[in-house]
């Protein structure tokens, strides 16, 4: 179990959460997983499944703190930074909205392989879904995207 405490962690190293959220994260995904576990239900790949649990609980803390906050947190504009957000913030916000606006699993996909920089295949084990499928979803996700944060001038031409 320690094992895969600390792949979760490394798998959140890239989140942009602070170390306490990182573990906030890690202690919701191991509990889930003792959870799934006491009901019975058949975990194949169990690191798998705990990546999957936790990307899952960072994209819903992402969501809820723009929610709340109306804005992204500092920690999500600038990864692994303390410092406040540049004038490019903006953009920043704009990228996280139009991100907000895809399909949740595109979403996922585009967060995980341009922000994170994952590799298609450890976002398809994490996703449990095959590369083909995460290269496809990565694809319309940023099609959907560019669509989404073109300016208002362009769009209209098009």
């Amino acid at each position: 179990m320690n094992d895969l405490r600390q792949h979760i962690l490394a798998v959140l190293q890239r989140s942009g959460l602070q170390p306490a959220d990182r573990e906030d994260v890690t202690q919701e995904t191991m509990l889930r997983l003792s959870q799934a576990q006491s009901r019975g239900t058949v975990i194949r790949d169990t690191r798998a499944f705990a990546t999957r649990t936790a990307l899952r609980l960072v994209v819903d803390r992402w969501r809820d703190r723009a929610r709340r906050n109306g804005q992204l947190p500092d920690d999500l504009a600038h990864p692994g930074e303390n410092e406040p957000p540049s004038a490019a913030s903006g953009q920043v916000q704009a990228l996280y909205a139009a991100l907000g606006k895809l399909p949740p699993r595109q979403a996922a996909v585009v967060t995980l392989r341009k922000l994170w920089e994952l590799e298609y295949a450890e976002i398809a084990a994490a996703l449990g879904i095959s590369v083909e499928n995460c290269r496809s979803h990565c694809r319309h996700g940023l099609e959907r995207l560019r669509r989404l944060l073109r300016p208002a001038g362009e769009q209209r031409r098009r």
